[in-house]
């Protein structure tokens, strides 16, 4: 029980818990020396959440108000600044929180000063602290005491805290254990004590504290890294299982985490790299579809100047080429209209990546490298969109030469040399570069361009490959 003022605070929880049920608590007026209108008592009961951290958001709303909503409650805390001095650290503000308890500063205001630590232990074994910070906020300080096991892990003590014994220089044993006291809220906050009244080797202890802060900051920093770390799948980058708080302090769970990481199957990487390696199979399925379409392009492209190398020799019906055109026409109304999805799909993963990086505007080489891969990509497709319109082009004016042909072969069977000219692979006409053999050189070029883009993907990957052997290594170093 707390009392300040004309208020008292009881920690009900504890009543209940101390009577084993149920309890009664009395109101009675308090009339010495006021009028008794102005005594009436109040009950309020204030929930103090223990069990589950909060969710909440912070955002600006204007004129330098700022705002936090908790998602959970929907409840809003709004403060705005009065007056601050940046040189001395300080700064004082209102803050507009729906409580009854202060009302100095207007209904439902309070100031970021009011700031508070409460004692509401029943019973000196017991403590508990109740802290409000400055936003108005309450955090429960729950008292905890652990020792450090064989493996270097926190081991809490639940019912054998009676038996703890304080030493002279203030140190707490548990048997032939060293026991450690902490103060903790579930919003993971840890009240400090200081030494007082300690005169021997006083130093020595708060050199002690200040190994023992070091130590932790050490262990907290192996923790963000290893918590930093995903199991991937080889095959589709895909993350299937990571490194969470409630994993870290068991080995057992460790030990099953590492197991699941495979060199055949699986990849350990960070999460960047995780994200990083899975554009990488993108980026090669994607190239892999351009090659297939373009050694389809060469294909085509063949088959056209093999079909102009017999026209050439032997004169067909024109009836028939004409329908060969059409043919042709028909199928390109389809292939661009893929193309041109493609490179959507391609704009569209380079815009998601890009939105994945620390910092879009100012992206490391590894990164650059990776949004010039997009870029070879969008460039690759539209040299084929461009080939698509030029072979288009080419059909209307192979139709249009039909008519011709059936006037004046002659100058027909100039016209079929001049495309079909030195085509590698048949036996042609011409010493020169012909139409097709031109579209054909840049379609090949196209495909050794992309052939080269897939061997550097793949030298990157297997660098991954290679990092995921050094990480297990690492993690394993790190964790103990």
């Amino acid at each position: 029980m707390h009392y300040n003022q004309d208020t008292i605070t009881v920690n009900i929880t504890d009543l209940y818990a101390s009577h084993s049920g149920d309890f009664d608590i009395d109101l009675s007026l308090n009339t010495v020396g006021r009028s008794r209108e102005f005594c009436i008592p109040t009950l309020k009961i204030e929930y103090q959440p223990i069990s589950s951290k909060p969710v909440r958001k912070t955002f600006s709303i204007g004129s330098g108000v700022d705002a936090e909503l908790d998602i959970v409650s929907g409840n809003a805390t709004v403060t705005f600044e009065d007056i601050s001095d940046p040189v001395l650290g300080v700064s004082v503000s209102h803050v507009y929180k729906p409580d009854d308890t202060i009302v100095e500063y207007g209904k439902n205001f309070r100031l970021n000063l009011d700031e508070k630590l409460v004692n509401t232990s029943t019973t000196s074994t017991d403590p508990k602290y109740i802290y409000t910070d400055p936003l108005g906020d309450v955090h429960t300080l729950e008292e905890h005491f652990y020792k450090i096991g064989a493996n270097g892990e926190k081991e809490y003590i639940e019912s054998e805290i009676s038996s703890i014994t304080a030493e002279a220089d203030g140190r707490l044993w548990l048997n032939d254990f060293e026991v450690f006291r902490e103060l903790t809220t579930v919003k993971g906050l840890r009240a400090s004590s200081r030494l007082e009244g300690v005169v021997n080797n006083a130093e020595w202890i708060e050199q002690r504290m200040d190994e023992e802060k070091q130590l932790d900051e050490q262990v907290k920093a192996y923790e963000s890294t290893l918590c930093n770390f995903v199991s991937i799948n080889k095959e589709t980058g895909e993350v299937t299982s990571d490194v969470t708080d409630d994993l870290l302090p068991s080995p057992d769970l460790v030990e099953v985490f590492l197991s699941s990481v495979q060199p055949k199957t699986h990849l350990l990487l960070s999460k960047e790299e995780a994200v990083s390696y899975k554009s990488l199979l993108t980026q090669r399925e994607s190239l892999t579809k351009s090659q297939e379409s373009l050694e389809l392009q060469k294909e085509s492209l063949k088959n056209n100047a093999e079909s102009l190398f017999l026209q050439y020799n032997a004169p067909q019906s024109f009836t028939h080429q004409q329908n060969s055109i059409d043919i042709q026409q028909e199928a390109l109304e389809y292939e661009k209209p893929i193309l041109q999805y493609q490179k959507q799909v391609v704009e569209h993963q380079k815009t998601d990546y890009k939105n994945s990086l620390l910092d879009p505007n100012n992206p490391n080489d590894e990164e650059k490298a990776e949004i010039k891969y997009y870029d070879d990509q969008i460039d690759v497709i539209n040299l084929n969109i461009n080939a698509t319109d030029s072979k288009a082009k080419l059909l209307e004016e192979n139709s249009s030469l039909i008519e011709v042909q059936e006037n004046n072969w002659g100058l027909q069977k100039e016209q079929l040399k001049s495309q079909i000219g030195n085509f590698p692979k048949i036996d042609a006409p011409a010493d020169t570069d012909g139409t097709l053999t031109k579209q054909y050189k840049k379609v090949d070029a196209q495909s050794d361009l992309i052939d080269k883009q897939i061997a550097d993907i793949k030298a990157q990957i297997e660098l991954y490959s290679n990092k995921s052997e050094k990480y297990i290594s690492q993690f394993t170093s790190y964790y103990k």
